[in-house]
């Protein structure tokens, strides 16, 4: 996404960034943006998910867009890492909305939407989650 339009409707200002992932803020509008940027390890994966599960905590920012674009396959350790720990974890923070944006490999997108599907059976999650294809689309739903 062009960093006008996503200025538009947003101003985040960068929280951390390392060469993996990129996370930003925007406390007026209580949104934050994590933008994985590459295939990474799942140690790399879990250490950027902390991060930003800290940060959360911190800012209580209510919405969030999760780029997941520039990731690759998630091993079956790290999927059930997400969907058994991770997604409960969030619950702790002041997420209201999860807008993700999925990578374009439909075998990406259908692992990530398994973890999702998981978290939510186990009643892992306490606030909305969507799947867009297009960060425009996202941050619509998330400013709705």
């Amino acid at each position: 996404m062009p960093d006008s339009v996503l200025n538009s409707v947003f101003r985040p200002k960068p929280v951390f960034e390392s060469e993996h992932y990129i996370i930003e803020a925007d406390g007026e509008r209580s949104f934050a943006r994590v933008l994985w940027k590459q295939k990474i390890t799942d140690e790399e994966l879990r250490q950027g998910a902390l991060k930003l599960h800290l940060f959360l905590l911190e800012s209580k920012l209510e919405n969030l867009l999760s780029n997941s674009q520039g990731l690759a396959s998630l091993s079956p350790a790290t999927k059930n890492w997400l969907a058994d720990q991770y997604y409960e974890t969030l619950m702790l923070t002041s997420i209201r909305r999860l807008a993700r944006v999925m990578p374009s490999n439909l075998f990406h997108q259908i692992a990530l939407e398994s973890v999702i599907a998981r978290a939510a059976a186990k009643k892992n999650l306490s606030f909305a989650v969507r799947s867009f294809s297009k960060e425009e689309e996202a941050l619509r739903w998330l400013q709705s």
